[in-house]
């Protein structure tokens, strides 16, 4: 019998990875709900930013970062950073237009075009959300 080729395990590594990632997810929004009813710093603000940000790096990075040391391949070549000026400049235009989604009908309403207020949840759709979500 053959040995599985660097492809093949690579691949059962991925799929075994997902599964255990959506399984994770959902153990880590159950955690919350039962932590939201023991602590209720972690219910908002900075306790929930800490909570969400350290799930996201534990079930969505480390998992990535495993799989792409295991496929022999590096961070930068899977990232792409040797083109990272056109990928910054097609998901710049992207973000741009989709801000305007958001942008255009509050200045037709006459809201205000950017947050009033700079919280976590903020920081969270603007930085945390992108950086994370690129892996």
């Amino acid at each position: 019998m053959e040995k599985p080729t660097l492809k093949q395990r690579t691949a059962a590594l991925t799929y075994l990875a997902f599964a255990v990632i959506i399984a994770a997810w959902t153990a880590a929004w159950l955690v919350k709900i039962n932590l939201d009813q023991r602590w209720s710093w972690l219910t908002a603000g900075g306790g929930s930013f800490a909570y969400w940000t350290a799930a996201k790096l534990i079930v969505w990075i480390v998992p990535a970062l495993w799989l792409i040391g295991r496929s022999g391949r590096s961070l930068q070549e899977v990232l792409g950073l040797a083109n990272w000026k056109a990928a910054l400049a097609w998901g710049g235009g992207i973000g741009l237009l989709i801000a305007l989604t958001g942008i255009i009908p509050n200045y037709l309403q006459g809201r205000p075009v950017l947050p009033t207020k700079v919280d976590f949840p903020l920081l969270n759709v603007i930085v945390i959300a992108p950086t994370l979500r690129s892996f």
